[in-house]
Parts: C-alpha cells; structure tokens; sequence
C-alpha cells in the first residue's frame, strides 16, 4: 500500500470515528488506538485535517479533536486532498499565530 493511500485510510477512519461522536472531542491516543497506528502519526493526519478546515483541536496535555461541521458536509473528496497537503513549517507556525490572535 502506498504511503498516500495509507494517509488517506487513516483520515478517512479518523473522521469516521469523529462522525460517529459528533459534538464530542476525542483525544489523539484514543483515535490511535481505534486506528491501530502511532499517536504521532495520527497527530499529523489531524494537523492536516484541520489546516483542511474538517476538524478542530486543542493542544496540549487535555488536547482533543472534533468535526468541525457536521458530517454530512463533509465528502470523501475533502478528506483525501487533506491527507495530500504537506505540512509545513511556514503552514504550521501559520496556524499558530492564527489561534493565538
């Protein structure tokens, strides 16, 4: 399996497990968990869902993630370009002064 399909796999399964709560915020060890894949990779795929507008997340030690519109405005087009974008230091430092301001 190619490294795209397998970012594209666990995106779709983590805004899968967000749909089936909707409203609630899941924190990245539980979606790892259900994902069977490394915290740290999940990380990254929620950093690029949300760059992506589909979900929104808390840092930190009580950090979560959650849809952010409801799953029914959200097509398996938006998940896959989202788990294409390449993260990068330019976008990441971007986000944070956006949530900072």
């Amino acid at each position: 399996m190619s490294v795209k399909s397998v970012q594209f796999a666990v995106a779709a399964h983590i805004m899968a497990a967000l749909g089936y709560f909707p409203g609630e915020e899941i924190s990245s060890t539980i979606l790892a968990d259900s994902v069977n894949a490394d915290p740290t990779f999940v990380r990254k795929s929620l950093s690029k869902l949300s760059k992506a507008g589909l979900v929104v997340t808390k840092r930190g030690k009580s950090g979560a993630s959650m849809l952010s519109r409801s799953p029914r405005q959200i097509t398996l087009l938006d998940i896959y370009q989202s788990s294409l974008a390449k993260i990068t230091l330019a976008n990441l430092v971007g986000q944070i002064r956006h949530k900072t301001h």
